[in-house]
């Protein structure tokens, strides 16, 4: 319970306006959402927890996941991972880099952290403990223009750098069928119509930026693409009824993946179904020399090569690969078991 003493008016001579002062700054400081955030611990098993993504920076290699875990390690010495100090213990969801020194995170409770020194300080841009939803990715076009994306189609926008966000509704990720409806609903007034486009969004689940482009895939079958940066959206054709959980750039187009081993890749226009065998749902995937690495439910790792299908390229201890990236000849994994690494072939490293 936390007490607040407010000055004697008599015995400290103070006028009514300098206590009224001293009130509001006790109600503000108590508004804001991450006063009572803890800090994530620091514990020395972080790099075998639950991690949910990994990207690097030049040397540097970074991952995030559960109890506000951002461990760093460099690219020469995979063994050795230093946990870095994070404001909050929330599940993390993503990290983005844009450049060496500014990342930035995204976790559970609308969760966004940042840093500007290469991970060294971290500060909270949003964060809201009294609700549960997550963002689930984030990308920057430059230091002051980013989007995030999360459950329940939260979409937050922000055009200085982080200091605030402005949540969006967008009406054109839904399919023709809920649009048609929330038409029909319009008719009942603006404010029954937000509501209910609220209510009617689907999880947004990763982003990904091309040269002209940004896309979106999330929950039913949504995947859409803007090229005015987020700003209006158009939905694609409908390719599976399912969620998808990656979106990936690729030389010729993007590549989307999702449940039940969904895999297609869009190029020249078309798009061509890359499903895996085994049907598990596909986390993400990563661009190599005329194919593509499958991260999947599994303790296997899926290799496609063009012409030749699906190969079994080696399998790690945990069931679950998130997230990874290929560093030389090393393919680096984050899943429930946190850091996996497995060897890989020369030509199978990332070619994008």
């Amino acid at each position: 319970m936390l007490f607040v003493v407010v000055p004697d008016l008599k015995k400290n001579k103070l006028k009514r306006n300098e206590v009224i002062k001293f009130v509001l700054l006790i109600t503000i400081w108590l508004a804001t959402p991450w006063v009572f955030a803890k800090s994530a611990e620091i514990q020395p098993l972080a790099s075998q927890s639950l991690l949910l993504d990994i990207t690097r920076v030049d040397q540097t290699i970074y991952a995030v996941g559960e109890r506000g875990h951002i461990i760093k390690a460099q690219s020469t010495n995979l063994n050795q991972w230093q946990q870095l100090t994070v404001p909050i213990n929330t599940t993390l969801t993503s990290i983005f880099s844009l450049d060496q020194n500014h990342l930035w995170v995204t976790g559970h409770s609308a969760a966004i952290l940042h840093s500007a020194d290469a991970g060294k300080t971290w500060v909270v841009q949003n964060y809201n403990v009294a609700d549960a939803t997550p963002l689930m990715d984030i990308v920057f076009i430059d230091q002051l223009r980013g989007i995030a994306v999360g459950a329940y189609g939260l979409f937050l926008r922000t055009q200085d750098g982080g200091k605030t966000w402005q949540k969006e509704l967008h009406a054109s990720l839904l399919s023709k069928d809920d649009i048609e409806y929330l038409q029909d609903i319009k008719q009942e007034g603006e404010e029954v119509y937000q509501a209910e486009l609220a209510a009617s969004l689907p999880h947004l689940n990763k982003l990904t930026l091309t040269s002209q482009q940004v896309w979106v895939v999330g929950e039913t079958g949504l995947i859409a693409k803007s090229v005015d940066w987020g700003q209006n959206w158009q939905r694609q054709q409908s390719l599976y009824a399912g969620s998808f959980f990656d979106v990936q750039s690729t030389k010729s187009g993007v590549r989307v993946a999702g449940l039940r081993g969904r895999v297609f890749t869009l190029a020249d226009g078309d798009w061509r179904a890359q499903h895996t065998a085994n049907q598990v749902s596909v986390n993400q995937t990563i661009n190599v020399t005329n194919g593509f690495i499958a991260l999947a439910n599994s303790d296997e790792i899926s290799l496609y090569a063009e012409g030749k299908g699906y190969s079994v390229l080696g399998k790690l201890t945990s069931k679950s690969q998130v997230a990874g990236i290929i560093l030389n000849d090393t393919l680096v994994t984050v899943g429930e078991l946190g850091i996996q690494v497995l060897p890989i072939q020369t030509d199978k490293r990332s070619s994008f």
